[in-house]
C-alpha cells in the first residue's frame, strides 16, 4: 500500500479527486434515473445501507467513472491538456460529429464509452429498500 504521507503533491491530488468522484458516483448510482424526491420518498428517515439499483451492483461505479479514468489515464499518457487546434489555429483534425436527438447509445451499450465492454450486471431487479432486501 502506498504511503499516504508519500501522496500529498498534485498526482496525489489528482488521484484523490478520480477517487472520491468514483466513490460518490458508486453511492448515488442505484439513484441515477430515479424522478426528483424518490429518494426521500422511498427513505424517509435516511437510508444508511448501500443499495444496488438502476442495473448496478452495490458499490459499482457508473460509465461516469469509466469516462473520468480514461480521460486522466490520457493525460497521464501524454503529460498534458492539448487543444484541437493549433497555435495558428488549424484544425490538428477533423471536429467531432454531432450526436442527433434520438441517436444517443445507451448506458449499457459499449459504444457509450468507447473502449470499454461495459461488465454486464447480474441485477435485473428494481433498487430495494435495505429494510426489505434481507
Amino acid at each position: 500500500m502506498t504511503d499516504p504521507a508519500a501522496q500529498t503533491g498534485r498526482a496525489g491530488r489528482a488521484a484523490g479527486a478520480v477517487l472520491g468522484a468514483a466513490v460518490g458516483d458508486a453511492l448515488g448510482a442505484p439513484y441515477e434515473f430515479g424522478p426528483a424526491g424518490g429518494l426521500s420518498a422511498r427513505f424517509p428517515a435516511g437510508n444508511v445501507e448501500l443499495v444496488a439499483g438502476g442495473g448496478w451492483e452495490i458499490g459499482e461505479a457508473t460509465d461516469d467513472t469509466q469516462m473520468a479514468v480514461l480521460v486522466a489515464e490520457s493525460l497521464i499518457e501524454r503529460g498534458s491538456w492539448t487543444s484541437r487546434t493549433s497555435s495558428a489555429g488549424s484544425a490538428a483534425g477533423p471536429p467531432p460529429t454531432p450526436r442527433t436527438s434520438g441517436s444517443r447509445p445507451s448506458p449499457s451499450s459499449p459504444a457509450a464509452t468507447p473502449g470499454i465492454s461495459p461488465r454486464p450486471s447480474t441485477s435485473t431487479a428494481p433498487c430495494t429498500p435495505p429494510e426489505t432486501a434481507r
